[in-house]
């Protein structure tokens, strides 16, 4: 099961790997900058649909699209 501290830690890697600030990585997938640093904080899950939009806009590879979806997904 992935809890919400893992979540956000994948979130947070992601976005540092792109090299962007919590703002521009959450405004195409439709989050406000509040709501990347929650997740990432742990202090909540992203919605099945960010998560969704998140591994869509953001994945390099097929592989690691499924990687990601499957991680994020696992707790539902």
């Amino acid at each position: 099961m992935m809890t919400k501290t893992v979540v956000g830690n994948q979130i947070k890697a992601l976005r540092l790997k792109k090299g962007l600030s919590q703002e521009e990585f959450g405004a195409p997938v439709d989050l406000s900058r509040s709501a990347v640093s929650q997740i990432e904080s742990g202090q909540m899950y992203p919605s099945l649909e960010s998560i969704d939009k998140i591994v869509q806009y953001y994945s390099t590879s097929r592989s690691e699209e499924r990687r990601v979806g499957k991680e994020c997904r696992s707790r539902w």
